[in-house]
């Protein structure tokens, strides 16, 4: 076991600070006292200074889900495509199969509205029009394809 001390590690800042000092060894004892003062100076800020921080998760919003009732047959799958929540056209999100003709989407992360429509095998789109959705509701509904 080796008696070395390992530097603290909390936030972005002081994990910066680090990667400069270990990428510059040949630094003179003084230059590395001043990276090591102006680390503690920024140190101040952590509420728990040797502690290592999680980054702050996302805002959440309420709730949102997307309930479809639809039997696509082993082996296949239901996507998700669309335009806002973080959607896209190009290329579709698996919804989550719960039961056999049940798939779901949730989100948490907050949006205005958003349009989808949902695919088999992220290849065949569902007939009809784009469907609407606002953050926070929860529908409920069967595609067609043909």
């Amino acid at each position: 076991m080796s008696s070395e001390k390992k530097p603290f590690q909390c936030c972005q800042t002081h994990k910066n600070l680090q990667q400069a000092t270990q990428a510059h060894p040949q630094a003179s004892s003084s230059e590395k006292a001043s990276t090591l003062d102006q680390t503690k100076e920024q140190k101040s800020h952590c509420d728990q200074p040797n502690q290592i921080h999680s980054q702050k998760p996302f805002p959440m919003g309420p709730k949102t889900r997307i309930t479809i009732h639809f039997d696509v047959g082993f082996p296949n799958a239901l996507y998700l495509r669309g335009e806002g929540a973080e959607l896209s056209w190009q290329k579709g999100l698996l919804l989550k199969n719960v039961k056999s003709d049940e798939w779901i989407w949730e989100t948490t992360k907050p949006f205005t509205t958003c349009q989808f429509k949902i695919l088999i095998n992220d290849y065949e789109f569902e007939i009809g029009e784009n469907h609407l959705l606002t953050c926070g509701a929860s529908v409920h509904y069967t595609p067609k394809f043909h």
